[in-house]
C-alpha cells in the first residue's frame, strides 16, 4: 500500500514537490481527488446563496477595495479603514484577507455564485492539505483510516458559517496557510530541510496577516515536537519572533483603534463563570453540530442555559483523554484544538462576549486529528468491513446535517428566529428580522421587530442601539414625534451617539426647521468628527439657510472624511459646491 513519504535529504521545496508527485502517482491522487470532490459535493449547494450582511459591503461596490496597488495601505491600517475608505473605529488587522478580497473583486466582481464557489474550493483545498498532513503523521496507518479522519474535517457541519458566509473566508484563508506551514514543518529534518523550513515560516507569516488567532501556532509546533520527542528551541524561535513582529505591526497600524464591543473590561466572577460555560458550548458544536448558533453574540446566556453543557464537555474530555491514553502521541492534536480555541475564548473578557461557530474552523483541525487517531484504534479492533460501514454512515450523517444547517443559515428569517430563541435579550436577532422584513417591503413587521428589540434588550449599549434603530425607522416613515422621543432616549443612554443626533437633525430638516436641524447636526459632528453623513447634512442645511461660508467649511470637512467610492453622488455635489464657492470668492 502506498503512503505519502517525503525525502529527509536536501532540496527544500523542490523535494516536496517531487515527493508530492510521487505520492499522487502511486494512487494517492485518487484519495486526494475523492476528498476534494466529496467536499465540493457536500457544500456545493452553498454556491447558490446570495450575499448577506458584510458580503454586500465587500463586493457590491460599497467597499474601498479592488485595486492591488492599495496593498501597502492594507499593511498600514485596519480592515474597516480600507473597506470603507476612511478612518473607522476597528480592531481588526488582516492585510492578507484584504488582498484576497481585492483579487476576488477583480476576477469575479460581485457575482455571488463565483464568490461562494471560491470559498467552497478553498475549503476543499484545506481538506486535501489535511489529507497530506494525516498521511505523513499516520504513515503506518491504513489509507481508509486516513481518509476517514480527513472526511471528519471536510464534511463537519460546524464549517457551514465559514463556507457560506463569504466575509468569514478569513478563517478559510488563515487555515490554508497554517496547514501548509505545518505540512512543510513536519517534513523539515535537520539542516538539509532548510528550504522546507523557510517555506513553513513564510506560510506562517501569511497566516498571521490573515487572522489574529494564527499567533498561537508556534506553541502548537512546540507541542508537536514535544510529543514526537524532537523538541528544539531552534526550530520554533523564528516563528515566535515573527509573531512578535506581527504584533508590533498590528499595534502600529491600528494605533489605538478599538471596537466598543471588543474593549477589554475588568475580570469579574460573572466573566469567569461565562468562560467555564463557553468551553463546553464550543465542545457541543463539535460533538453535536445541530441547531448551530450563527452570528451569536452577547449576552448568549439564553443560548448557553438551554444546553446541558456539562454533558458535552464531559463527553469530549473523556473522549480526548481515552484517545490520548491509547495513543500517547495524540496530545498534540488536543493541543491544536485547545490552543487555537484560546483567542475566541478571550472574547469572554470583552464588553460584548461573542460565541460564533466560525471560530471553530481552525480548532476543528485538532479535533479531527484526535478523531483520526481514535479511528485507527477502532479499525484495529473491528476490522475493515465493519469500519467501512461505520465511516459510510458517518459520512452520510455529515452531509445531511451540513445541508440542514446550511439551509438554516441561508434563510435570514430562520436565522433571526434562531438568534432570538438562543439569545432573547440580544438586539441582533431583532435587527436581523427587522432588516429582513424591511427588505421585503413588510414595514409593519419590521416595526414590530424593532419595538420588540426595544422591549427585550437589557444591556445599556444595546438599549441605546435599540432606541436609535426604532427612532430612525419612525423618522424615515414620517412618524417624527415618536421617532424623536426614541432618539432622545438613545442619546440619554449614550451621550456620544453621533448617529442619533444626525437622525434628530434629519427629523427637523423634514419640517424645514433649519435652526433645530443645524443644532443637532453640529452635536453629531462634535460627538464624532468623521461622521461624514452629519457633515454633509450640516453643509446642506447651511446652504439652505444662506450661510455660504459655513456651508463651504462643512463641505470641505465632508470631502476630507467621506469615502468617495461609497458616497460618490454626495461627494460630487460637495466638490461642485466648493468649486463654485472658490470661483465666486476668488479662492
Amino acid at each position: 500500500m502506498a503512503h505519502i513519504r517525503v525525502s529527509d535529504h536536501g532540496g527544500g521545496s523542490l523535494d516536496f514537490v517531487q515527493a508530492a508527485y510521487e505520492m499522487l502517482r502511486k494512487n494517492n491522487l485518487l484519495a486526494a481527488l475523492i476528498i476534494f470532490l466529496a467536499t465540493i459535493g457536500c457544500y456545493g449547494y452553498t454556491a447558490n446563496f446570495s450575499l448577506i450582511s458584510d458580503d454586500e459591503v465587500l463586493f457590491q461596490g460599497k467597499a474601498h477595495l479592488g485595486l492591488l496597488r492599495s496593498i501597502p495601505q492594507y499593511f498600514t491600517s485596519g480592515v474597516w479603514d480600507n473597506i470603507l475608505g476612511g478612518k473607522v473605529d476597528g480592531a481588526l488587522y488582516r492585510p492578507m484577507f484584504l488582498i484576497y478580497v481585492a483579487m476576488l473583486k477583480i476576477v469575479f466582481g460581485n457575482n455571488p455564485f463565483a464568490l461562494h464557489a471560491a470559498s467552497i474550493v478553498l475549503h476543499a483545498t484545506n481538506s486535501v492539505l489535511f489529507l497530506l498532513i494525516a498521511s505523513n503523521v499516520f504513515s503506518k496507518s491504513s489509507r481508509l483510516v486516513v481518509m476517514a479522519g480527513t472526511l471528519s474535517f471536510a464534511l463537519h457541519p460546524v464549517h457551514v458559517e465559514s463556507i457560506s458566509w463569504i466575509s468569514a473566508l478569513t478563517d478559510l484563508q488563515a487555515t490554508f496557510f497554517i496547514l501548509l506551514s505545518f505540512l512543510f514543518y513536519i517534513q523539515n529534518h535537520g539542516a538539509s530541510g532548510l528550504g522546507k523550513y523557510v517555506a513553513s515560516f513564510a506560510c506562517f507569516v501569511f497566516a498571521l496577516f490573515s487572522k489574529e488567532l494564527a499567533v498561537v501556532f508556534p506553541v502548537v509546533l512546540v507541542a508537536y515536537d514535544y510529543v514526537r520527542r524532537q523538541l528544539s528551541v531552534k526550530r520554533t524561535v523564528a516563528f515566535v519572533a515573527a509573531a512578535v513582529v506581527y504584533y508590533v505591526c498590528r499595534l502600529a497600524a491600528l494605533s489605538g483603534e478599538t471596537v466598543q464591543s471588543m474593549e477589554l473590561k475588568n475580570v469579574d466572577v460573572d466573566q469567569a463563570t461565562l468562560l467555564v460555560r463557553f468551553i463546553p458550548a464550543y465542545f457541543k458544536q463539535l460533538v453535536a453540530p445541530v441547531d448551530l448558533p450563527f452570528f451569536m453574540n452577547s449576552p448568549v446566556l439564553g443560548y448557553l442555559s438551554q444546553l446541558n453543557l456539562a454533558y458535552y464537555g464531559l463527553v469530549l474530555a473523556l473522549f480526548i483523554c481515552f484517545v490520548c491514553y491509547v495513543r500517547k502521541d495524540a496530545w498534540w492534536g488536543a493541543a491544536w484544538l485547545f490552543l487555537f480555541l484560546l483567542p475566541p475564548l478571550s472574547l469572554v473578557f470583552c464588553n460584548m462576549p461573542m460565541l460564533a461557530v466560525r471560530y471553530l474552523y481552525l480548532p476543528s483541525v485538532g479535533f479531527s486529528i484526535v478523531v483520526t487517531m481514535a479511528m485507527e484504534v477502532l479499525y484495529r479492533k473491528i476490522g475493515r468491513p465493519f469500519f467501512g460501514v461505520i465511516v459510510a454512515l458517518a459520512v452520510l450523517g455529515g452531509v445531511f446535517f451540513s445541508y440542514r444547517e446550511g439551509q438554516a443559515f441561508r434563510n435570514g428569517f430562520t436565522l433571526g428566529e434562531k438568534i432570538l430563541a438562543s439569545s432573547p435579550e440580544s438586539i441582533k436577532g431583532h435587527l436581523f428580522l427587522a432588516s429582513f422584513h424591511e427588505n421585503n417591503n413588510n414595514l409593519a413587521m419590521s416595526l414590530v421587530s424593532l419595538r420588540n428589540a426595544y422591549k427585550a434588550v437589557k444591556m445599556v449599549e444595546e438599549k441605546a442601539e435599540a432606541c436609535y434603530s426604532l427612532g430612525l425607522f419612525l423618522v424615515k416613515n414620517n412618524n417624527l414625534i415618536e421617532g424623536r422621543a426614541y432618539l432622545q432616549e438613545a442619546i440619554g443612554l449614550n451621550l456620544g451617539h453621533s448617529d442619533a443626533y444626525n437622525a434628530l437633525g434629519n427629523s427637523y430638516l423634514i419640517e424645514q426647521d433649519l435652526r433645530a436641524a443645524i443644532l443637532y447636526y453640529k452635536e453629531a459632528v462634535a460627538a464624532k468628527e468623521n461622521n461624514y453623513e452629519a457633515l454633509y447634512n450640516l453643509a446642506r442645511s447651511y446652504e439652505m439657510a444662506g450661510e455660504s461660508k459655513l456651508a463651504f467649511d462643512s463641505f470641505t470637512s465632508f470631502l476630507r472624511n467621506s469615502p468617495r467610492q461609497q458616497e460618490a453622488e454626495l461627494f460630487s455635489y460637495a466638490e461642485n459646491f466648493v468649486q463654485r464657492y472658490n470661483s465666486m470668492y476668488g479662492k
